[in-house]
């Protein structure tokens, strides 16, 4: 369950940086229709996935020297803070869910 949550934040991901239109979403317990004959012995797993959302402003708490390396490599890449943390974040998160 964990790699498929993961592998569908990613394609989700891709896909709302690419502008297309995701698919409706299906409610609780709610299986698809689909001809079920083209498949072996076929398992229906309902994964749910987060999308994107609004920004919402935040307040942390960092180290100061911690949060002067974070400015220094948002600078020398070009990221904003927030794009850097939550680029980490995501790292982290998919780091996780594969071990």
């Amino acid at each position: 369950m964990r790699q498929a949550k993961d592998a569908l934040a990613t394609i989700v991901e891709d896909m709302e940086k690419e502008g297309d239109t995701l698919p409706p979403s299906i409610e609780d317990d709610a299986i698809p229709d689909y001809d079920q004959s083209t498949y072996h012995d076929p398992r229906v797993l309902l994964v749910p996935v987060e999308t994107a959302g609004r920004a919402l402003r935040v307040n942390i708490s960092l180290n100061e020297g911690l949060l002067a390396r974070i400015d220094d490599v948002s600078k020398r890449t070009g990221l904003s803070r927030s794009a850097l943390l939550a680029r980490g974040a995501r790292m982290l998160i998919a780091t996780e869910l594969s071990s």
